[in-house]
């Protein structure tokens, strides 16, 4: 099994960047033609599939447009061998309520030719370790 390479994880590390910032012309240049985005494990997204980069930055567009105020940080990137294991703590207010909402996810994020291939976003961070292969002391404190 291989290892994620520095270059990779600052990449995606860019990719969650400019999603946040809404700077979906840097996002494009960062995902692969043929990008496979998955729906969120245990979300209600669960089993939808999107590929290619327009119909993924097109979701990312829908998804920004539902909220008022939307962050997303990295609260950890960790090599989970072919791809990487990103922990993300999401904050919004939606522009339809006062309601501050704030989760903790997670997602395997693949690199390959310097473009992200695909994306499986987990709203449990226990569930993604699970499918990194990773024992929950390989990542600390989650």
């Amino acid at each position: 099994m291989g290892s994620v390479l520095p270059e990779d994880l600052a990449l995606v590390e860019q990719l969650s960047t400019a999603y946040v910032e809404r700077a979906y012309d840097v996002a494009l240049e960062l995902l692969d033609p043929e990008v496979i985005f998955h729906g969120t494990v245990g979300g209600l997204d669960e089993g939808r599939v999107v590929r290619g980069r327009s119909a993924v930055i097109d979701g990312f567009v829908d998804y920004a447009a539902m909220w008022e105020r939307l962050s997303l940080v990295s609260e950890g990137i960790f090599d989970a061998g072919e791809r990487a294991l990103v922990f993300y703590r999401e904050r919004g207010r939606s522009r339809h309520s006062e309601t501050e909402v704030e989760t903790k996810t997670a997602a395997l994020i693949t690199v390959s030719g310097g473009k992200v291939v695909e994306v499986r976003p987990y709203l449990d961070r226990g569930d993604a370790i699970a499918a990194a292969g990773l024992d929950a002391d390989a990542v600390g404190r989650f």
